[in-house]
C-alpha cells in the first residue's frame, strides 16, 4: 500500500537477506536510500549484508555515512 515508505522497504530488505536473496536485499536497500538518503537504519543494514559477504570497504563506506551515534561507532569496532 506504501510503496514508498522507507520503513517498509528496510524491513522488505531485511527478510530478501533471511531468504537468502543478498543480490535482491542489496538492491532495494539501495531504493531506500534514493528516497531517503538519512535513513541509517536501511544505511546499517546495507553495511551489514556488505560486511558479511566480505566487503568489508563497501560496509565502511555506508557506516561512514551514518550520523554520529554509538551504534556507529560500535559497528566500526566491530568490523576490525
Amino acid at each position: 500500500m506504501t510503496p514508498y515508505e522507507v520503513r517498509v522497504l528496510n524491513d522488505y530488505g531485511a527478510l530478501l537477506v533471511k531468504k537468502g536473496s543478498t543480490q535482491e536485499a542489496i538492491t532495494t536497500l539501495k531504493e531506500t536510500l534514493v528516497i531517503d538518503p538519512f535513513f541509517d537504519d536501511a544505511r546499517f543494514n546495507l553495511g551489514t549484508i556488505y560486511h558479511l559477504t566480505g566487503e568489508s570497504r563497501k560496509a565502511g563506506d555506508q557506516i561512514m555515512h551514518c550520523r554520529e551515534s554509538q551504534k556507529k561507532y560500535d559497528f566500526l569496532k566491530e568490523m576490525k
